[in-house]
């Protein structure tokens, strides 16, 4: 995998990271830890480099969240609108319990996908 761009600093100490790798197929963005007003900003950019960097499809990896808020939900969205002008698509991978809750909220299930399991073997719909 050719890596994009990664998410280190305060958020890194606090355990939280997100960084952004190609694997010769789509871009995946992996969120690792908590994301909020702190992340966001961090976030936005790496996604954006992400976006620019091909013009494969993105990932979101999210397996690994702990904890998210509208805040990060709103960098996932812009993504999927430009994505969308540029026919390009954004898919949400393996969800943890805690970011599913939001995303349906949110009225996003339809971004994940339902092909992809996550390491444990469970369909992303289940967890």
């Amino acid at each position: 995998m050719a890596h994009i761009e990664s998410l280190l600093g305060d958020v890194w100490r606090r355990g939280d990271a997100a960084f952004a790798e190609h694997d010769g197929v789509r871009s995946v963005v992996w969120l690792r830890g908590e994301h909020d007003l702190v992340t966001v900003a961090a976030l936005a950019k790496i996604v954006a480099k992400t976006i620019v960097f091909d013009d494969s499809d993105v990932v979101f990896d999210l397996n690994a969240v702990k904890f998210m808020d509208a805040s990060t939900v709103g960098v996932i969205v812009s993504a999927n609108e430009l994505l969308g002008h540029g026919s390009r698509s954004l898919a949400l991978r393996s969800p943890s319990a805690c970011a599913r809750r939001l995303i349906d909220v949110c009225g996003l299930g339809e971004l994940v996908d339902a092909d992809r399991v996550d390491a444990d073997g469970v369909d992303a719909d289940v967890g």
